[in-house]
């Protein structure tokens, strides 16, 4: 089935900015049904019943079971059997349906066709496959209380008007599964007024819901903040890294920020390096502090690269010590003391693809410099380089 391009994605997210964003919605904006709840029975004082089917039938710990027992009131297995029946219909494993019945267990006493399996069919036809299906519907967090015509199918119709393809569609979903559960009637065309104001073209805005879904699904307020915090810091909206910096921006909390901004200038940078960095490489304040701290020593006592050198190139920082820094750092030093690299040790030769950094300096020289796997493989002279970063890291890979 042939999808809409970004044209007609950009055409619909303008006509959606038209509408009255808290006057057309035609449901509630509340987290339930707005059918009033009923009452919950008073649990009884025997609940051996209840601890049993939920140890020995939903294969929980005794720990969660009891914790899940103070929520529910067993009288029969008849429904609940139904209901375990019915997951594994969708292919729900018995993790799954632990993990889902542990942080929900009155979905055991609710009607397995009118509730469940409705919304069951409707998730299994977004496309994911059916490993993601489950492991997404266990993480969203209450996909039970939604209306599927008031709130499910809006948010899906929606989603496949403003994204560009399909697979758009199930990159959003898996990144952030709750989306379709948010009230994007309400809250996108509000959000895209804000960041159409703020001077991203429709393609970023477009991008933003793609790549990073949770960001797009704040509250405008939020979003704001973010929005004007990485305009604060230099980077033009229009430029694809504002996208990747509003991320950023919105999942560290504030106090790790500033934290992450005093590591870096207790090893010589100031604020100007920071955003300057964070310009060019966003995900560099994603990083642990300590991670940031073995690699600008490492950098600076190996190679004397300074704060105007690594913000220049801040991507460098977040590759793997372990797997990568150490072993190309001690392979073309091995070349350059071999006299067959001219040009010294550059950022360059951290950031190229394994493929071509094997090309350009393994293959080509493996013959004359037999120990050059020695070198690459961490097992090269007096190891020390190897060692400096795996004492300091504890062997983190990431």
């Amino acid at each position: 089935m042939l999808r809409s391009s970004s044209l007609s994605s950009a055409t619909a997210m303008l006509r959606l900015l038209r509408r009255k964003p808290y006057l057309h919605l035609p449901y509630t904006t509340a987290t339930t049904s707005p059918t009033p709840r009923r009452q919950s029975p008073p649990l009884v004082t025997d609940p051996t019943l209840t601890l049993y089917f939920l140890q020995k039938s939903c294969k929980l710990s005794p720990a969660a079971a009891a914790a899940a027992a103070q929520k529910i009131n067993l009288k029969s297995t008849k429904n609940a059997h139904s209901v375990l029946a019915l997951l594994r219909e969708y292919q729900f494993s018995d993790s799954h349906i632990a993990r889902l019945i542990s942080h929900r267990p009155k979905l055991l006493v609710s009607s397995p066709a009118r509730t469940l399996k409705p919304k069951l069919d409707f998730f299994a036809s977004i496309g994911l496959s059916a490993g993601e299906f489950t492991d997404h519907f266990c993480a969203l967090h209450g996909p039970f209380y939604y209306s599927i015509q008031n709130r499910l199918v809006p948010n899906l119709r929606l989603l496949r008007i403003l994204l560009p393809s399909e697979a758009d569609l199930l990159t959003a979903l898996r990144r952030y599964p709750s989306i379709i559960l948010s009230d994007l009637e309400k809250f996108v065309p509000v959000q895209t007024k804000l960041l159409l104001d703020a001077g991203l073209p429709l393609d970023n805005i477009l991008k933003l819901i793609t790549l990073h879904p949770r960001c797009s699904a704040k509250f405008p307020n939020e979003l704001h903040s973010c929005v004007t915090a990485a305009k604060e810091m230099g980077i033009n909206p229009s430029h694809s890294t504002f996208v990747h910096a509003c991320k950023v921006i919105s999942k560290v909390p504030k106090p790790t920020w500033e934290s992450r901004i005093q590591n870096l200038e207790r090893l010589g940078w100031s604020r100007d390096h920071v955003y300057r960095a964070f310009a060019r490489h966003p995900y560099l304040m994603s990083l642990s502090e300590e991670k940031v701290k073995v690699a600008v020593e490492f950098f600076g006592e190996k190679l004397g690269w300074g704060p105007e050198r690594l913000s220049e190139s801040p991507v460098i920082i977040s590759h793997s010590f372990e797997k990568r820094i150490s072993p190309r750092y001690r392979l073309v030093k091995l070349l350059v003391e071999k006299g067959l690299w001219k040009r010294g040790i550059t950022a360059t030769h951290f950031m190229m693809s394994e493929k071509k950094f094997l090309d350009l300096y393994v293959a080509k020289h493996q013959e004359m410099v037999p120990e050059i796997l020695e070198a690459l493989g961490g097992n090269f002279g007096e190891k020390k380089d190897f060692n400096f970063v795996c004492e300091k890291v504890g062997g983190d890979d990431s």
